[in-house]
């Protein structure tokens, strides 16, 4: 009789659905379906290549950076594989807590958090939250003008929720810093904008690599594929190991501050998963 009590208690403690939920460390598969720089994060990489992207992020984004992977794994690869609404809220749960203690964690400056912002826009929008995504998304603009994968979300969601000025307003200035995006020329049109298309801005000329403050690293997680780089650093008469950090390195230290060059932008959203439309 107790030992069936104390079963009891226990399936009241700890919820039956979590059963299905995919649970422990992520595996090797899921790895490396992950970003590069959560592929050297969690797949056991070498000290050089840690090292490297330790420098490249800045100490303190890189030591709490293992939390936006277990937000990508989760989303990326477990979500669906879970079908009960039960496991789907707690799964989202994990997902938006392990974006918001990033967020809060690294370093106000960290050139992620627009990347971040529109992941966690776009797990809003899976549950069905359109404001909360609204807000992410324009959080993504704001931080940085000239990420342009978050402008069509955010127009998207500004109509959706009855606001079509805002949304229109959010095209014009997306066609101001992209004036050849079809998107953007066609929802601005549809909204009720009328040629000519907006004025475009000078953007200002990213910063050469050489003369960039080491202080300062914003970057892409796509570059030269890393058998080329090392293949290129060997035959410059580095070892190995240092081949591999250097290809690490500049994989994730390219651009300016917040502005990296258009193309390095989209590499760089393209290995996330979020290509920029043209």
């Amino acid at each position: 009789m107790k030992r069936m009590i104390f079963a009891c208690l226990v399936a009241m403690i700890i919820p039956q659905a979590g059963a299905e939920l995919p649970s422990g460390p992520a595996t090797k598969a899921e790895i490396a379906a992950l970003p590069p720089l959560c592929r050297v994060k969690l797949g056991g990489s070498s000290q050089a290549e840690m090292s490297a992207a330790e420098r490249s992020l800045g100490a303190n984004n890189w030591l709490h950076f293992h939390h936006y992977c277990f937000a990508v794994n989760y989303l990326r690869n477990r979500l669906s594989s879970v079908r009960s609404q039960s496991d789907r809220k707690w799964m989202f749960g994990e997902i938006i807590g392990n974006y918001v203690y990033v967020l809060d964690k690294s370093e106000k400056t960290f050139w992620m958090r627009p990347q971040i912002h529109l992941e966690m826009g776009r797990v809003y929008e899976q549950m069905r939250d359109k404001g909360a995504a609204m807000g992410q998304y324009a959080q993504a603009v704001s931080f940085n003008p000239d990420f342009q994968a978050a402008y069509l979300p955010l127009i998207a969601v500004q109509r959706d929720l009855g606001d079509p000025k805002s949304a229109l307003a959010t095209a014009a200035e997306g066609l101001r810093r992209f004036p050849s995006s079809k998107g953007l020329k066609k929802a601005y049109l549809d909204l009720g904008g009328k040629e000519p298309f907006p004025e475009p801005i000078m953007k200002e000329a990213a910063v050469p690599r050489n003369a960039r403050p080491q202080a300062s690293p914003v970057t892409t997680e796509e570059g030269r594929q890393g058998s080329e780089a090392s293949a290129e650093l060997e035959s410059a008469g580095k070892s190995a190991p240092d081949a591999q950090a250097e290809s690490v390195a500049d994989e994730v230290n390219r651009g300016c501050r917040f502005c990296p060059p258009d193309e390095i932008q989209q590499r760089w959203r393209d290995s996330f998963g979020e290509p920029v439309e043209q």
